[in-house]
């Protein structure tokens, strides 16, 4: 990756107007002044914040961007996502409403009040969210110093098994911060953690299910399962999507994957083990 220097055209932008395309459209920034340097990008040099909107960048005082960070490619696979995103994501919460309210009522006895889990976790660009989903383990203070493994009800692991416990994650899809399809939600604090490479994930939306997920789920090891994340981010299409939407209810109806051996979900992920990933296969 190399480095941009984003400059405004005298009189016209403001630093704080250069901040705001800097956060949309490239991935990191740094400023300087009224001046917004280091900016991660694989392509370019100079480029003017004016320059941002327009598929096709005037030429000014600097040597503009061939063509800007998200091609017109790029643009029209987030807006054909964006749209089939909202379209699934009503469509399920309707169809599974029944399903939405055994479900609360089963939490509700098991578990108590509340019936929801919410936690912060790193979106698009490593922006922070807060995630919804159905309770499925006993709060610490009522298990005692247990690990998650001890936590999990019977209720939560067959909400788990079955993804019921994903589906208030459909109003994160609405809003915007997740989609159908992509690299799942980690925790905030892996992200100090991530190699340079596995930092990638970032570069598109969360999803409710992804390669990994099709591919293993928790049953891989972490190394490979970020490498299948980033896998996905160079491989983004519609034709993808819609092998992982389909595999995905193969997964969920045949229960595959579901939690790596003496752990409820995952074991932490403490850094990269420079293992290679081998198990990157083809849609």
């Amino acid at each position: 990756m190399g480095h941009a220097i984003l400059a405004p055209k005298p009189g016209k932008t403001s630093r704080k107007r250069i901040v705001r395309r800097a956060e949309r459209w490239l991935v990191d920034y740094e400023t300087e002044g009224n001046t917004v340097v280091n900016l991660t990008h694989s392509q370019c040099q100079y480029i003017h914040a004016d320059d941002l909107r327009s598929p096709s960048p005037r030429r000014g005082d600097f040597t503009p961007l061939p063509r800007y960070t998200r091609s017109m490619e790029d643009r029209c696979i987030s807006g054909w996502i964006r749209g089939r995103d909202v379209a699934l994501a009503v469509i399920t919460a309707i169809a599974a409403a029944p399903i939405w309210g055994v479900a609360s009522v089963c939490v509700r006895v098991d578990l108590g009040a509340p019936v929801l889990f919410k936690q912060e976790r790193p979106g698009l660009r490593g922006r922070p969210f807060l995630m919804v989903k159905f309770r499925t383990m006993r709060a610490i203070e009522a298990a005692g110093a247990g690990s998650d493994e001890e936590r999990l009800t019977p209720l939560g692991r067959f909400l788990r098994s079955t993804s019921i416990d994903e589906l208030p994650t459909l109003w994160n899809v609405l809003r915007g911060d997740m989609s159908i399809v992509g690299p799942r939600p980690l925790l905030m604090e892996y992200l100090d953690r991530y190699s340079p490479e596995q930092a990638r994930r970032h570069e598109v939306k969360p999803g409710i299910t992804g390669w990994a997920q099709v591919n293993g789920r928790n049953a891989l090891s972490w190394d490979e399962r970020l490498a299948m994340d980033v896998w996905y981010v160079d491989n983004r299409s519609w034709l993808l999507d819609a092998s992982i939407l389909w595999r995905t209810i193969v997964r969920v109806l045949f229960r595959e994957g579901i939690s790596a051996p003496g752990h409820a979900t995952m074991p932490d992920f403490l850094g990269p083990t420079g293992t290679v990933c081998e198990r990157i296969i083809d849609p």
